[in-house]
């Protein structure tokens, strides 16, 4: 496995952890007789929120650059391959007027 597939794995991991705390805590928090949270834990949680929010935006921007990197090779080849046809259509247009 390719040390971008682990570190996507525990990226996943963690998402995956802190959604499911958030989602205990808003079980926990719609049952009566629960604790409120305290502010340093609202604090935490709002830190961990814009954590994870900065991996998945920096994720997303290094996925949008390697699909534009295998975009450009494929118009690098389109370009090849026009230039290949254009040149044997000279060679068959110079060879007709001779």
């Amino acid at each position: 496995m390719s040390i971008y597939t682990e570190e996507e794995n525990a990226k996943v991991e963690v998402d995956s952890s802190l959604v499911s705390r958030m989602e205990k805590r808003k079980k926990t928090a719609t049952e009566p007789a629960s604790e409120p949270m305290t502010a340093d834990q609202e604090a935490f949680l709002v830190e961990q929120a814009i954590g994870v929010a900065r991996e998945l935006k920096i994720h997303t921007a290094s996925l949008i650059q390697k699909n534009i990197i295998e975009e450009a090779h494929k118009v690098l080849e389109y370009a090849e391959a026009i230039q290949d046809l254009v040149a044997e259509k000279a060679d068959v247009l110079l060879k007709a007027t001779m």
